[in-house]
C-alpha cells in the first residue's frame, strides 16, 4: 500500500481540475474585464535613473539530481528575462508578469525546473520562474510601486525570498504578479555568472509611496514547513519520484560555441574539450569538408545550423565585396546565426567558451546569462578595430572604404560586457592579448605552409597579399611605392578605386605569386590572424608589416607604425635587392 501522506495520482488528477477552472475563468476575466498588456523593448530613456535593485543567488544544490533541475530553473530564468530585459512601462502602465513572458512551454524552449506544487518540488517544464517574480516584487516594492496582484507562496523555501516576505508566487495563468508604474519604469533584467539581477529604472524625481493598491489576492506562507525535493526527498514509493531522481546532473560540461576556424583556437578546443562538452558550430566542417568551419569535432556532440551558414555564404555571395549594405548583411546574419546555437546550448552547460565574432550577439540575446565565459579572439574587438579605422581614416580621407561601416553602438557595448565577464581569452596575437592582463592566454600562431622559390631574376617584386582596401594598408604602401622600379603584385579585387594602383600592377593569385616575391609587405590598421605573411616566412620571404599582424620578433619580420609613409620607405629599400636602389622606384607590370 501507498503512504497515505504521500500525494496520490487522484490528488493530481483533482488538483489538474481545480487548476484548469480556475485558468478558464482567469482567461475569461483577462479578456473580457481587465485586459493587460505586453510592454515593448526599448532604449533606456535618458536621465532615467535607478529605482531599486534585486539581487538573488542562482545556485545552491549539491546533489546530482537537485543540479538538473536548478540548471533547468536557471535555463527557464534565462528564457524569461529575455522578456523582460529593457522593457519599457508608460506612464500609468500595468505589468503583468504573465501578459510580458507568456505561457511557458516546452514548444516554446523551457525546459524541467522545480515547481512548488501540493507541499512538494517537484519536476516541471517552467520551474524556477518564481525566482524571477520574487525579484520583481523585490524591486516593485523597494521602489514603492503600487503592486494590484501578488500572492506569497504557499511554503518558504529556504533561501528564497520567501524567508524575507519578500516572494511572489505565480503559475500560468491565473496567479500572477502586478504592479504600476506612476511615472513610467524601464526594466533591467539579466543573468550573470551566478546570480539574477533586477533593476527598475525611473525618471528622476520624488520617490513614490509604498502603496499596494487594489491587489486581487494575497495569500501567505509565514510559518509554513520548508516544502519537500522530489529530486532528493527519498519517497520512492511517490509517484513523481523516479521523474525527479532522472533528473541528473553529473559534472560540469561546456558548450563551444564557435563560428570560423583559426588553426590555434581549434588546438585549444581539441585539447582541452572534455567528453560531455558540446560543440555548436554553423556546419561540422570537418565532416562536410568546409574548411571555414573545419574545427576538430570528431567524438563530439556537435549541433548545427547549416541553413544559416548556407544563407550567410549566398548572402556574401550576392552583395558587393565591400561597402556599409555587405557589412550590416552579415551583422544581421551572425546575430541569427548566434541566436539559433544559443538555443541549441544544452541545458547543464554552466560554461561556454565562444568565438569573438558570436560574443556581443549571444551576450545581447542572453544566451551567456548563468553561465561563465570564456572567449576565444581571432580579431580585434569592435571598438579597438573601429578605433584604428576612424584614425586610418583621418589620415586618408579620401579612402571610400576607411569609413563606409561602423557597427552600431549597442552591439560594440554588448561585446565590450561580454569580454569584461570572460575568465579566460585566448588569442595568438601579442597585440590582442596586451588589451587583457591576468586574463589573456597566449598562444603561439600555428606554422605557415611553404611555397618553392622561382625567382629567376629581374626587377625585385613586392608582393602586397590582401585585396586592395584601406585597412589593409594600401594607401601607404601606394605612397610607399611612388617612384620604386619594382614589381608590384596584389592579391585579391582593387576595392579602394578602379585605377587605385594604375595600369602597370599586377595582379596575382597566392601562393603562386609568393614564389616571385622579394619581400611581402601587408602594412595594414586592423589587428587579425597573419595567415600569409606567416606562409611568406615558412617559405623564406621577408615580411614588411606593422604591430597589427602580432609578428613583432619573429625572423624576417621588419614592423613599422601603421600609416607611416616614410618608415614604410626606409623598409622597402632595406630589403628589395640592391639592383632595386639605382634610379628611384616606378611600379613596373610583370606576368606571373
Amino acid at each position: 500500500m501507498s503512504d497515505p501522506a504521500l500525494p496520490s495520482r487522484t490528488d493530481a488528477l483533482v488538483h489538474a481540475a481545480k487548476v484548469q477552472a480556475h485558468r478558464a475563468r482567469r482567461g475569461v476575466w483577462d479578456r473580457l474585464l481587465a485586459p493587460p498588456t505586453p510592454w515593448d523593448r526599448a532604449a533606456r530613456p535618458a536621465g532615467w535613473r535607478p529605482l531599486a535593485t534585486s539581487r538573488s543567488a542562482l545556485r545552491a544544490a549539491e546533489d546530482p539530481s537537485e543540479r538538473a533541475l536548478e540548471a533547468g530553473k536557471i535555463h527557464n530564468l534565462r528564457l524569461a528575462a529575455r522578456a523582460f530585459d529593457g522593457v519599457y512601462v508608460p506612464p500609468g502602465g500595468e505589468l503583468s508578469f504573465w501578459a510580458q513572458l507568456g505561457r511557458p512551454t516546452a514548444r516554446r524552449g523551457f525546459a524541467v525546473g522545480r515547481e512548488l506544487r501540493q507541499g512538494c518540488l517537484i519536476p516541471s517544464v517552467g520551474g524556477g520562474l518564481c525566482q524571477l517574480s520574487n525579484a520583481l516584487f523585490d524591486a516593485a516594492q523597494q521602489a514603492g510601486l503600487p503592486i494590484t496582484e501578488r500572492h506569497a507562496h504557499s511554503q518558504i523555501v529556504p533561501g528564497s525570498l520567501a524567508v524575507q516576505g519578500r516572494d511572489a508566487t505565480v503559475f500560468w495563468n491565473y496567479v500572477d504578479l502586478r504592479f504600476r508604474a506612476p511615472r513610467g519604469l524601464w526594466v533591467h533584467c539579466q543573468l550573470t555568472d551566478d546570480s539574477l539581477e533586477v533593476r527598475l529604472h525611473a525618471p528622476p524625481g520624488p520617490g513614490q509611496a509604498n502603496a499596494r493598491g487594489a491587489l486581487r489576492v494575497l495569500r501567505g506562507g509565514a510559518g509554513r514547513p520548508a516544502p519537500n525535493s522530489c529530486a532528493t526527498c527519498g519517497q520512492g514509493s511517490c509517484f513523481r519520484n523516479p521523474a525527479a531522481v532522472a533528473q541528473r546532473l553529473e559534472g560540469a560540461p561546456t558548450a563551444w560555441v564557435v563560428d570560423g576556424v583559426q588553426p590555434e583556437l581549434d588546438a585549444v578546443l581539441r585539447d582541452t574539450r572534455g567528453p560531455d562538452d558540446a560543440v555548436l558550430l554553423p556546419v561540422d566542417g570537418r565532416r562536410l569538408g568546409w574548411a571555414r568551419y573545419g574545427w576538430s569535432t570528431a567524438g563530439a556532440r556537435v549541433l548545427t545550423a547549416p541553413h544559416l551558414a548556407a544563407r550567410r555564404a549566398l548572402q556574401a555571395r550576392r552583395l558587393a565585396a565591400q561597402g556599409a549594405e555587405r557589412q550590416q548583411h552579415q551583422l544581421a546574419d551572425t546575430a541569427a546565426l548566434a541566436e539559433a546555437l544559443g538555443r541549441q546550448i544544452p541545458v547543464g552547460c554552466s560554461h561556454a567558451v565562444v568565438s569573438l565574432s558570436l560574443l556581443p550577439h549571444l551576450h545581447a540575446q542572453g544566451w551567456l546569462g548563468g553561465r561563465t565565459v570564456d572567449v576565444l579572439v581571432d580579431r580585434a574587438p569592435l571598438h579597438t578595430l573601429q578605433g584604428a579605422l576612424d584614425a586610418a581614416a583621418r589620415r586618408w580621407p579620401d579612402s571610400p572604404t576607411l569609413a563606409d561601416f561602423r557597427a552600431p553602438a549597442a552591439l560594440v557595448e554588448a561585446e565590450r560586457a561580454g569580454l569584461a565577464r570572460a575568465r579566460l581569452i585566448y588569442t595568438a596575437h601579442p597585440g590582442l592579448a596586451a588589451l587583457w592582463p591576468g586574463r589573456a592566454v597566449s598562444l603561439r600562431w600555428a606554422p605557415g605552409a611553404r611555397t618553392a622559390r622561382r625567382r629567376v631574376g629581374g626587377d625585385p617584386v613586392v608582393l602586397f597579399p590582401a585585396s586592395t582596401l584601406g585597412r589593409h594598408g594600401a594607401w601607404a604602401l601606394r605612397e610607399a611605392m611612388a617612384g620604386r622600379p619594382a614589381t608590384l603584385l596584389r592579391c585579391g579585387p582593387v576595392l579602394e578605386a578602379a585605377e587605385f594602383w594604375g595600369a602597370r600592377a599586377v595582379a596575382g593569385r597566392f601562393p603562386d605569386a609568393l614564389a616571385q616575391a622579394d619581400v611581402v609587405v601587408w602594412p595594414g590598421h586592423v589587428p587579425g590572424p597573419p595567415r600569409r605573411l606567416l606562409d611568406a616566412l615558412a617559405s623564406g620571404v621577408p615580411v614588411i608589416t606593422t604591430p597589427a599582424a602580432g609578428l613583432a620578433g619573429w625572423p624576417g619580420v621588419t614592423e613599422v607604425p601603421a600609416g607611416d609613409v616614410a618608415a614604410l620607405a626606409r623598409a622597402l629599400d632595406d630589403r628589395l635587392p640592391a639592383a632595386a636602389q639605382a634610379g628611384g622606384l616606378a611600379l613596373v607590370g610583370r606576368s606571373v
